[in-house]
């Protein structure tokens, strides 16, 4: 992240992260903001910065006085809802657009904007390099009970310290031996974009862009009740539909996909309330038989990860070594989010305020990512990079996932390679090829 971030730093706009969280009820901004100013004085790792000696090593400095960046925007009361909804959309866009230079003194700021009366929409934006998802659920629930109780009621903090002292007196050996056992084999990187994109046609890193769909929910409940029928976890559902379509993107039955993991390690001592960066991003390689069923290709990537959930602390980049071919594995990854950040939707700890929506948006330098997000309806976001790919391309990608994703639910029993990925147009498209280049070879041609 680090590197990305300064080979972007013009941009300021890889590895940002951005929540907002809309509540409602009476607010005192002078104590909110005190709780704000709190959590930078309780958390040491949220006041680091990054620098480098004269040697080019990178290092964290953690500030004691850390510049605190709090604004407050207020839309004026006199317009109407729609209006003033629209003000405060602008005002977390521009936001947005401002980044975060990984140079700055400050990593993290607040914009807290009053909506209408009594409405009001808290913004976070923060470099990914100081919290991920799961420690912002965790700092949104302590923010808000300093807020309600005060700053000396919240627990003893347990600081992001241990787990870097966890951190450097863990064995890898292990973790070494079972990744190069993962990986033997693997002899071509799984890159999509090289695939799909002329060489000729890339720029510099660009900030990523999305489309998404959200799945009715006859089908979200379908996958994730296949999924269960399967003894699978609905992580397991969706790397698996993964592997199908990147398979056939690539024509080879041995693919690999990078996967988030949450990086806390079980053996650490109250690891779920620490807040800091934990998450990894670890290979998942998946041999895609079309003879197989979708319930053992299921059973393939569960128990992959079972065997490896343990040794996730291993860097990505010692892996790529591991696998021995001088380079990336894959361009393309899967975030699961399923940290808590709803959480507090009922309760965030005071009876005055009501949260009523948490959400968020991230960057990062992966040609493709997908999001899934495990609501009731399920919304899939492919974030992709435009200097590679076009919005028309990913949407079409977006619809053979979830094509696949309906034949899990319909039938697991079925067999890989019956799962048509293909959808009217582009099946159309692909048949006027094979017969234009059939003109030459009569005996090829097909037709509908």
């Amino acid at each position: 992240m680090l590197f990305h971030a300064q080979y972007d730093r013009e941009e300021k706009e890889l590895y940002i992260a951005q929540f907002v969280v809309d509540f409602t009820g009476r607010l005192d901004t002078a104590a909110l903001q005190d709780a704000a100013r709190h959590m930078l004085t309780r958390h040491a790792n949220l006041r680091a910065v990054f620098r480098y000696r004269n040697s080019g090593e990178p290092i964290q400095v953690v500030r004691r006085n850390a510049p605190f960046e709090w604004v407050e925007e207020m839309v004026d009361p006199a317009v109407g809802s729609s209006e003033a909804a629209a003000r405060a959309d602008l005002l977390v866009e521009e936001d947005w657009q401002r980044g975060v230079d990984i140079g700055s003194p400050v990593l993290i700021r607040f914009l807290l904007i009053g909506v209408g009366p009594e409405q009001w929409r808290l913004v976070i934006t923060h470099h990914h390099l100081l919290l991920d998802g799961w420690s912002m659920a965790v700092f949104l629930r302590e923010l808000f009970d300093a807020y309600a109780r005060g700053a000396a009621a919240l627990e003893p903090v347990v600081p992001y310290r241990d787990y870097i002292r966890w951190l450097a007196n863990w064995d890898k050996s292990a973790a070494q031996r079972l990744w190069r056992q993962v990986l033997d084999g693997f002899t071509t990187p799984s890159l999509v974009a090289e695939t799909e994109v002329s060489t000729s046609t890339r720029t510099r890193l660009s900030v990523p862009e999305d489309v998404s769909c959200v799945l009715d929910e006859s089908l979200s409940t379908a996958i994730m009740a296949s999924a269960r029928a399967c003894g699978v976890t609905a992580n397991t559902a969706f790397q698996a539909a993964w592997a199908i379509v990147i398979s056939q993107i690539l024509g080879r039955d041995d693919v690999a996909f990078g996967s988030t993991v949450s990086g806390r390690p079980t053996e650490l001592p109250e690891a779920d309330r620490m807040i800091g960066l934990f998450i990894n991003t670890v290979p998942v390689r998946v041999t895609v038989d079309p003879d197989a069923t979708l319930r053992e290709l299921l059973g393939e990537v569960q128990g992959q990860r079972l065997d490896l959930a343990e040794h996730d602390h291993l860097g990505l980049v010692e892996m790529q070594r591991i696998a021995g071919l001088g380079g990336q594995l894959f361009d393309t990854n899967i975030v699961f989010d399923n940290f808590p950040a709803n959480d507090f939707l009922v309760n965030p700890g005071t009876s005055s305020l009501l949260i009523r929506d948490v959400r968020f948006k991230d960057t990062s330098h992966y040609p493709i990512s997908l999001v899934v997000e495990p609501r009731r309806q399920i919304e899939l976001r492919l974030h992709y990079r435009p200097d590679l790919f076009d919005e028309p391309a990913m949407s079409r990608l977006l619809a053979r996932l979830v094509r696949v994703l309906g034949a899990l639910a319909a039938d697991p029993g079925v067999r890989v390679g019956s799962v048509d990925l293909l959808g009217e147009g582009e099946r159309h498209r692909l048949l006027v090829s094979w017969n234009e280049t059939a003109r030459e070879f009569p005996a090829l041609a097909v037709h509908e």
